[in-house]
Order: structure tokens, then C-alpha cells, then sequence
């Protein structure tokens, strides 16, 4: 049993509608979400729309908000964010904050400063203008039976973080891992969203390809030559170890030396993809190191540090900081499309430090003689 405790930053007491404004006492109930939601659209008319996503197994609402400046009408090539919580019904702090996610963002967007700043500088990216440029999808809880009943799995007992409605390799397939019986999803959403994650065939980033699939071993591959190819100045591939299978650990490192790290540099690692069949990080991985490459190469970003040498543009990150991006750390658990490695181990159970006891050799995850099974060489801060 741990003992740490937390300051709680969500669920009203009444008719308060954000944390700042009230004592906590307990989560939402999905009526309570309903008058929620039902509070915010009320408050801000010109900004929020009540949302339906779908319905659970018990009829239950996936009750959510869009937030936009054009609430209920999404305008030519408008981009649009969708942020889900409570996919498992017994996590529930993502529910609350995304709840008050809602509440600061439209605080903070109807700002009389906020507003000014657009009015006199209507180009500045304020709060505002996020949500005048932006549509964002809120749903607050995809799994309202689970939350109910305080269990993981939906009311037909299905863990619906393992059943969305893309299969994993094939386009073709209909039946998925975490399907109910005749492989239908047991719970479906209607709003469609731009995407953000997987290429089809090479093109780089996620704003310049349609979403078919995501990337097996040998496209990351492809994918890590070209990130190399475009930006020989700011990337070097890198291979952090190899998997039992023997598939390398591919990522990049992103510096304005890369190979060549300068004494006392701060080093940072991100690793995605530790459980084989969860796939969305080494997506998101990858087109964040997109995004951050475009940012520090656009012509305004360079100008900047040319003009003001110690600003901290998106090029003076990469020139302080040597950033180290893991893609996959269980390549064979990917293609195999399990969450343990080949040896069937749990690699978030298999770091070379003992959980509690720093006495202790053999770890939870750990092969018979103790041995982490996948073993990364690349030294960071």
C-alpha cells in the first residue's frame, strides 16, 4: 500500500463549474457530467457545444463539448483536435481533467486581455485564437458503464483501450483483439477528427499524408533515412540496442551537432512503443520530431536567433539540448501485435532498477536470472 498523498484539481461540490471554485468531495456521476456540460454551454453560448459521441452498451451518453469560435459549423480546412478520457472506467482523474481543461481554456479565452491582444494584434496566437483556428472535441468519458460500475472494461466486459475500430495491419480485417463476439467495436464514436499519426508510403509528417496504417519496423526505418536525408544538419540516426528478435531500437538524435555532444550539454530521451500494441506513441514521437525539425529550419525561427541570440526559439532548443528520440522499445511486440516482448516479458516491468528495494536483483518483468531482455546503450541526463 503507498501512502502519497494528492492535491485533487477536479469534480464540483453543487453548481460550480470549475476546480478553482469548489471543495472537492467526488467525481462527477454521468448525470452530474450531463449538467456539466449542459453549465459550460450555457456560459459560453458563442464558444461551446454539447456533444454526443456515441452511447455504451447501456445506453449511456459519450458526453463531450466541442470548443470553437463557430461552435456547431466547422469551416473549410479547419483543423480539429479530439481529447478522450475515461477510456477505462475505473481511471477516472482524466475525466475531471479534462473537465477542467474545458474551464481554463475558455476562462482564459474570454480574457479581456486575451480578446485585446486579438483585436490589436489579430495575427498573435492567443487562447482565442486557438479556438477560432482550431476546432477542439472534448469527450470527457468513453466508458460511462465502466465508471458506474467502478471496473477497467465496459459493461460487456471488453477493455476498450484494445478495441478501436482500425485494424492493425490489415485494412481488410474485421475482427480485432478486445472486439466483441462478431467483431464489431462495442463502443463507437460518429465525430470525425484530423488526424495526427501514420504515414502512407513516404511521405514524412502527418500533414502531408492520408492515415492508412502504422508504420511496420522496416517503414520506420524508411521513415528515420528520411528525417536523416532532409536534415543532415540537425539529425543522426541512432539504434539504441536490439530486441530479442534482433530488430534495431531506431530513433534519431536532434542537435545542432548531432554525433557530437559538447561538454556539459543536457541530453533528453523520449522512448515510445514499451508495450508492443500500443502503437499511437512512436506516431506521435515521430511526427513530433517532424514538427520540431519544420519549427527550428522555418525561415522566422532562424531569423529570430540571428536577431536576438538568446531567445529560445524551436533552433535554440536544438542547439542547447540534445534530444534523443526512441521510436519503438519493443519492435517485436509491435509486429507480433502483443504487449510483452518475444520472451513474453513486460518491458514497463523490466527497468534495471528495482521497483523499491534497491537491494533487490531480480525484478517483476525480469528473465529467470534476472537480466533485463532489452537492454538500451544510449547514455542521457
Amino acid at each position: 500500500t503507498t501512502t502519497t498523498t494528492t492535491t485533487t484539481t477536479a469534480t464540483p461540490n453543487g453548481g460550480a463549474l470549475c476546480a478553482r471554485d469548489y471543495a472537492f468531495d467526488h467525481y462527477r456521476s454521468t448525470p452530474e457530467l450531463e449538467q456539466f456540460v449542459r453549465a459550460l454551454e450555457t456560459a459560453y453560448p458563442h464558444l461551446v457545444r454539447r456533444v454526443v459521441a456515441g452511447s455504451s452498451v447501456r445506453n449511456r451518453p459519450l458526453l463531450g463539448v466541442e470548443l470553437s469560435t463557430t461552435p456547431g459549423r466547422r469551416r473549410a480546412l479547419q483543423p480539429a483536435v479530439k481529447m478522450v478520457a475515461n477510456i477505462h472506467g475505473d481511471e477516472v482523474a482524466g475525466r475531471e481533467l479534462l473537465a477542467e481543461f474545458a474551464c481554463e481554456l475558455l476562462r482564459e479565452a474570454t480574457a479581456a486581455d486575451d480578446v485585446a491582444d486579438v483585436k490589436k494584434t489579430p495575427n498573435k496566437y492567443t487562447f482565442y485564437e486557438l479556438l477560432n483556428t482550431t476546432r477542439v472535441l472534448l469527450i470527457f468519458s468513453q466508458n460511462p458503464d465502466g465508471f458506474e460500475a467502478n471496473q477497467r472494461d465496459n459493461a460487456d466486459h471488453v477493455d476498450l483501450s484494445r478495441n478501436f475500430p482500425t485494424p492493425w495491419f490489415d485494412a481488410t480485417t474485421s475482427v480485432m483483439d478486445g472486439c466483441s463476439d462478431d467483431g464489431r467495436p462495442t463502443t463507437t464514436t460518429t465525430t470525425t477528427t484530423t488526424t495526427t499519426a501514420t504515414p502512407n508510403g513516404g511521405a514524412l509528417c502527418a500533414r502531408d499524408y492520408a492515415f492508412d496504417h502504422y508504420r511496420s519496423t522496416p517503414e520506420l526505418e524508411q521513415f528515420v533515412r528520411a528525417l536523416e536525408t532532409a536534415y543532415p544538419h540537425l539529425v543522426r540516426r541512432v539504434v539504441a540496442g536490439s530486441s530479442v528478435r534482433n530488430r534495431p531500437l531506431l530513433g534519431v538524435e536532434l542537435s545542432t551537432t548531432p554525433g557530437r555532444r559538447r561538454a556539459l550539454q543536457p541530453a533528453v530521451k523520449m522512448v515510445a512503443n514499451i508495450h508492443g500494441d500500443e502503437v499511437a506513441g512512436r506516431e506521435l514521437l515521430a511526427e513530433f520530431a517532424c514538427e520540431l525539425l519544420r519549427e527550428a529550419t522555418a525561415a522566422d525561427d532562424v531569423a529570430d536567433v540571428k536577431k536576438t541570440p538568446n531567445k529560445y526559439t524551436f533552433y535554440e532548443l536544438l542547439n542547447t539540448t540534445r534530444v534523443l528520440l526512441i521510436f519503438s522499445q519493443n519492435p517485436d511486440g509491435f509486429e507480433a501485435n502483443q504487449r510483452d516482448n518475444a520472451d513474453h516479458v513486460d518491458l514497463s516491468r523490466n527497468f534495471p532498477t528495482p521497483w523499491f528495494d534497491a537491494t533487490t536483483s531480480v525484478m517483476d518483468g525480469c528473465s529467470d536470472d534476472g537480466r533485463p531482455t532489452t537492454t538500451t546503450t544510449t547514455t542521457t541526463t
